[in-house]
């Protein structure tokens, strides 16, 4: 039996998370593309990691240094 109970609150965020419209992010649905970037995120800036995913990735799976921060500033939201 799990030690913390689970809330009407908890219950609600797991389901609006579950269910967000839209589709997920290129970084966040392509692992080799999200951990190209981030083995960078400590030692190079946004516009750098775009440059360098430009230079590994081909346009279909290349991602703009708008969506990079995006992504980071929701994965500093999470706690991840």
């Amino acid at each position: 039996m799990s030690s913390k109970a689970s809330t009407p609150d908890d219950a609600l965020s797991s389901h609006v998370a579950a269910h967000r419209p839209g589709r997920p992010g290129k970084i966040a649905s392509d692992p080799d593309l999200r951990s190209f970037v981030e083995a960078r995120l400590s030692c190079m800036t946004f516009a750098e990691i775009e440059a360098e995913v430009a230079a590994h990735f081909p346009p279909e799976r290349r991602t703009s240094l708008s969506a990079i921060h995006r992504w980071w500033q929701r994965m500093q939201r999470i706690g991840t």
